[in-house]
């Protein structure tokens, strides 16, 4: 099999790969919203009146037979923030002040058909000035979603140089 031919077939496997991926996403907020904990604020940046102590959203969701994944945004966490989804402990925010997105493993009925509740909430009384947002929920667990890639292939004919 000549190079050109087996770059292809890879290409189109990989191709095709990437064409069964029908995910389904509920996107819960697209806002980022500045929470603290604690009497004053930590920088000039943040507004002197927070919009909440906790992040607690309610929306409509449909239930997951199956594992799936919450992603959300983070910046400034310093202290120990909760991620609860219906009461269920999903885990913590990285202590890290660097903007980022993490994701959590959503199990399987965690999710009902109906009203769900997000809960962010900081465990403790040191200040802290966080932002937290772009939250979604997809179908996958955490393990295909992350799985995903792009793959990029550049074919050369050496006979044409």
């Amino acid at each position: 099999m000549s190079l050109f031919r087996h770059v292809l077939v890879v290409s189109l496997f990989f191709c095709a790969a990437c064409s069964n991926v029908s995910a389904e996403r509920t996107v819960v907020t697209e806002r980022m919203q500045h929470l603290r904990v604690g009497a004053g604020r930590e920088w000039t940046d943040f507004a002197a009146v927070p919009e909440a102590t906790t992040l607690d959203l309610t929306f409509d969701a449909d239930s997951n037979a199956q594992p799936a994944t919450l992603r959300l945004r983070q910046q400034d966490v310093k202290q120990t923030w909760k991620v609860r989804w219906n009461g269920t402990e999903l885990g913590e925010l990285q202590i890290d002040e660097n903007d980022m997105v993490v994701y959590f493993d959503v199990p399987a009925r965690t999710l009902v058909d109906g009203a769900n509740q997000l809960l962010v909430q900081q465990q403790g009384d040191n200040s802290d000035d966080v932002r937290v947002g772009e939250i979604w929920i997809d179908d996958r667990p955490v393990s295909r979603l992350l799985e995903e890639a792009t793959v990029g292939v550049s074919v050369v004919d050496s006979d044409s140089r």
